[in-house]
């Protein structure tokens, strides 16, 4: 594993946890992405994974917030991030005139969303425990995977896992 030092810690981290949910996805997504911010998505653009950093806070004990004011004595020993995974496919669509999508087409988007959820949640495991029992990392806590869409021809999954780093 790459070492995680310097300003772009977050980014490393990022671009580690993309690289290996890309490559354990059965269908490769078309694109994959690191996005900045929170992902949003006003038109369907299936068949992409996008990786971004939402919330980011001081810890003095991963993976509790701060509470405490800060001072010129006070350093906190843990940032942490929430980092958010998002799979976007296409999902069968009426044809016109009014034609519904068929039960064969229904079941194999809805099969290949569930693997695509079970990736990610063994992907993230197995990428992020060795980096945990190593030290690279403080801990980390995934999330409850929840479905994304259906928007447009689009449906999916949003993972998110909150990560520690030792500040420093």
């Amino acid at each position: 594993m790459p070492a995680l030092t310097g300003r772009d810690k977050w980014y490393n981290l990022t671009k580690i946890l993309r690289d290996a949910v890309a490559a354990g996805l059965s269908t490769q997504p078309d694109r994959v992405s690191i996005v900045p911010g929170v992902i949003a998505w006003d038109a369907c653009d299936c068949g992409a994974l996008y990786l971004a950093t939402g919330q980011t806070y001081l810890s003095e004990v991963f993976p509790n917030q701060m509470t405490t004011v800060l001072s010129d004595y006070c350093y906190p020993p843990y940032e942490v991030s929430e980092i958010i995974i998002q799979i976007m496919r296409c999902a069968p669509v009426p044809k016109p005139p009014a034609v519904a999508p068929t039960v064969k087409s229904l079941d194999d988007s809805s099969q290949l969303v569930r693997r695509d959820a079970f990736e990610v949640m063994t992907t993230l495991a197995s990428t992020l425990c060795p980096l945990a029992q190593d030290g690279t990392i403080e801990g980390f806590i995934i999330d409850l995977q929840m479905p994304a869409g259906p928007g447009g021809t689009c449906v999916g999954t949003e993972t998110r896992c909150r990560v520690g780093l030792r500040r420093g």
